[in-house]
């Protein structure tokens, strides 16, 4: 089954989280959207099942995936 990713992207005001391209937060620090975006995540795994993660885009555009549910 594919892992369902919450991204987390720099942004002109900060950081922005974003479910299936729709942003849900703007404007945060990074290490509060990545909190953020875990929390949805873990809810996300426990409501459906689905394996789902957080994968961060640095300000360099490098991509990794910090956290992983499932």
């Amino acid at each position: 089954m594919e892992r369902a990713l919450v991204e987390v992207a720099p942004d002109d005001d900060g950081w922005t989280i974003r479910i299936a391209g729709y942003a849900i937060a703007r404007e945060l620090d990074m290490i509060t959207a990545i909190q953020e975006a875990s929390r949805f995540a873990r809810q996300r795994h426990v409501a459906t099942g689905r394996p789902t993660g957080v994968r961060v885009r640095s300000t360099a555009g490098d991509e990794m995936v910090v956290g992983a549910c499932g």
